[in-house]
């Protein structure tokens, strides 16, 4: 907020906010300072990741009806671990998993959440996400800071689907599997 009353374009760490309140508080004043206010959210600028949503656009593998994300790592930083300084894996891990489906499927209707307290700090160390998306898709994430997880993300289509591997966050390549069996290796 000082930057931006500053007249600063300001790049910010995740999580930009704690709250909705927060963000649009922010969001309104970049608004009336006329500045650039982003959250350092390297995904969307990805080369490889704009090139996967293009081939989305294009519908060349169909509809999606639904994308599946899992990221997770141990965290040992210790504000990772507080309440007060913004802890836990949603806001740390999690949020790869939420631009992903939120960039992709767009706003959520309806979901289903579970998450488990981290083994040894008072945040949230794992949660499950199950959502339906207002366009007819499903998304499925699984996010966590407590222990080393597959990270890999899976687009599926009505005539294929786009496997991104370890290391999606900074994609370097994907897999199209098609309906009829073919496959695409970029």
């Amino acid at each position: 907020m000082k930057g931006l009353e500053a007249n600063k374009h300001v790049l910010v760490e995740k999580p930009a906010a704690l709250t909705v309140s927060q963000l649009e508080a922010i969001t309104t004043l970049a608004k009336q300072k006329n500045r650039l206010f982003m959250e350092a959210m390297t995904v969307g600028f990805n080369p490889l990741y704009q090139e996967i949503k293009e081939i989305i656009k294009s519908g060349k593998i169909g509809t999606v009806t639904h994308v599946e994300s899992t990221f997770g790592r141990m965290s040992q930083k210790d504000h990772k671990h507080t309440p007060e300084q913004a802890g836990g894996c949603v806001y740390d891990i999690g949020i790869y998993n939420i631009f992903l489906i939120l960039d992709l499927l767009g706003p959520v209707k309806r979901m289903q959440l579970q998450g488990k307290k981290h083994r040894t700090w008072d945040v949230i160390g794992t949660v499950q996400v199950l959502a339906e998306h207002n366009s007819g898709s499903q998304s499925y994430s699984y996010m966590t800071m407590d222990s080393i997880s597959t990270s890999k993300v899976a687009i599926i289509g009505t005539e294929g689907t786009i496997e991104i591997g370890e290391g999606w966050t900074t994609p370097h390549e994907y897999r199209i599997s098609y309906r009829d069996g073919s496959v695409e290796e970029v």
